[in-house]
């Protein structure tokens, strides 16, 4: 059984007329948490039930560290711990990360790596991510019965054509090391931190090589929007000869079969000047949101053992939590439909 999550928005845990909407709906099955400070007691006592998406790591979540499972020491990592082996989803979720070890945070920009921590070799790459995941996957189950084990799935990030960085916008970090992170995009270019990692054959190595040494195998979360723009970039800067249809096909024959959860939504943007993440969603006759669902019936089709999947939408300026909810509930019916799940 296929089930539907929604994503977290502000106030949602607060809410429990909302929250109970949604359980009354009959076709939203959870809420979708990437973080751990709201309570998914709140989320449970509906009802509802909880899948989890770097939790507490938000955007930093990054399997390349060599320091990554330092997140569970502490409270806060204890607290991490109990969220994800009480999430009630088969799946947990984690970006793979980048191509080097820290990175400064940008905003509406890909995340540049500091100098020093970039790791071009593949294989060396291929190691550091593979040994981060096993240990998570570890992490988490050692210690659950079978039935409550959770399949640890990874997720590539976006590979975005050329914009220009909106420094007024940035973090102090990123604006204190402007010089930094302008020498690196010069020297390598802006998708410098996701060498290799969102190429299809790196994720059909990182399955083969952690799966076996893990309690349940390693699986995949198929972003659609983000497999469309990195698709659609890589098109555009020559570096791939095909279509998007083609490489979809290239990602789908990687994971053979071992896509265990989609994330939905539609980007932004256009065929001439490329398109960005922006977790839209799906209005009936828009064509590019049409072109994601025919992309996401072909992943789905291809996916056996896909158990979760998300609408990943932020709610639209002006709207009441009660509002957005009702808007999720709509979606959920036209995916359901869309996908036949």
């Amino acid at each position: 059984m296929i089930e539907l999550y929604i994503s977290w928005v502000k106030g949602l845990t607060k809410d429990r007329e909302t929250l109970k909407y949604l359980k009354n709906s009959g076709i939203i099955s959870g809420i979708e948490l990437f973080n751990i400070d709201d309570k998914i007691e709140a989320i449970k006592d509906v009802g509802l039930k909880v899948s989890c998406h770097n939790p507490g790591l938000g955007y930093s979540s990054n399997l390349t560290n060599p320091d990554f499972m330092n997140v569970f020491e502490g409270d806060q990592g204890k607290r991490l711990l109990k969220v994800l082996r009480e999430s009630d989803a088969p799946t947990v979720g984690f970006h793979i990360g980048f191509s080097a070890e820290y990175f400064f945070k940008m905003v509406g920009f890909p995340d540049i790596p500091k100098k020093g921590t970039l790791i071009t070799d593949r294989n060396r790459l291929l190691e550091r991510i593979s040994k981060n995941v096993v240990s998570l996957e570890k992490k988490i189950n050692e210690e659950l019965d079978e039935k409550d084990q959770k399949y640890v799935v990874v997720e590539t990030m976006d590979y975005s054509r050329g914009i220009q960085i909106e420094w007024g916008v940035q973090l102090e970090d990123a604006r204190n090391n402007r010089r930094e992170i302008e020498e690196t995009i010069e020297k390598f270019g802006m998708n410098v931190g996701l060498q290799h990692v969102t190429d299809p054959s790196f994720v059909k190595d990182l399955l083969d090589r952690a799966s076996p040494q893990n309690i349940k195998p390693v699986g995949f979360l198929f972003d659609i929007g983000h497999l469309f723009i990195t698709a659609d970039t890589k098109i555009h800067e020559r570096s791939f000869f095909g279509t998007i249809e083609d490489y979809f096909e290239e990602m789908l024959d990687a994971v053979r079969g071992k896509t265990f959860q989609l994330h939905l939504n539609v980007p932004k943007g256009n065929d001439k000047e490329g398109y960005a993440d922006n977790h839209g969603p799906f209005i009936p006759g828009d064509s590019l949101g049409e072109h994601i669902l025919e992309l996401a019936k072909k992943v789905a089709q291809r996916s056996p053992y896909l158990s979760t999947v998300t609408l990943e939408m932020e709610m639209r300026k002006g709207s009441t939590l009660a509002e957005h909810c009702r808007e999720m509930n709509n979606q959920a019916e036209y995916i359901q439909k869309q996908l036949y799940i």
